[in-house]
């Protein structure tokens, strides 16, 4: 299934994740990208309360599509183009290790909450220290990229991240709120 050199880059982005390693050490491969691409379109489809399997798949493409086009023209405006398939592979691999992570506390809380209200919040909660740890990665990886200063790697992680954002908001894939999302999920204490 997978070749000695693709487990190794695995591996690198876990380290990658934790700041242990550098995206310039992956190689620039093509495969890389794509698998990277499948897992966090899959991740991401599997793991959203918002819609079907199916609607999350198509918004899940969509945002991979625009992340990558967004992430290509800020290397392309640096000179630094040749650089995307190495960085496109660590962002993508990271937010799909941080996302697949984050998956854990937020099952446990579905299955234990009591009420919706605390479902949702207990979610909220536990999903802001993932989406600063995911901010953070891909601003390191930026950074390192566009090898510029860390302010201003944030600054174009946070940008590129709301660019997304308002894409699927302009093609109405973010309309449910995540209250009607989790109200769509059976709680435990519900029969």
């Amino acid at each position: 299934m997978f070749d000695r050199t693709q487990m190794q880059a695995l591996v690198q982005i876990f380290r990658i994740a934790f700041f242990q390693d550098k995206p310039q050490n992956l190689p620039s491969s093509r495969h890389l990208v794509a698998i990277t691409a499948f897992g966090q379109l899959f991740a991401t489809a599997a793991m959203d309360f918002f819609g079907t399997f199916r609607e999350n798949l198509f918004a899940s493409a969509v945002q991979i599509v625009f992340y990558g086009i967004a992430v290509w023209l800020v290397l392309r405006l640096k000179n630094k183009a040749n650089r995307w398939p190495q960085t496109i592979s660590a962002l993508l691999g990271t937010g799909c290790l941080i996302r697949v992570i984050s998956f854990v506390p937020h099952q446990i809380i579905m299955a234990t909450a009591t009420s919706q209200e605390s479902a949702i919040y207990w979610i909220t909660v536990t999903a802001l220290p993932f989406g600063i740890w995911s901010l953070c990665v891909s601003a390191y990886i930026l950074r390192e990229a566009l090898e510029t200063t860390p302010v201003r790697a944030f600054f174009m992680a946070f940008g590129i991240a709301l660019f997304v954002s308002f894409v699927l908001l302009f093609l109405g894939m973010t309309s449910m709120s995540g209250e009607e999302a989790i109200s769509q999920v059976p709680l435990s204490s519900e029969k």
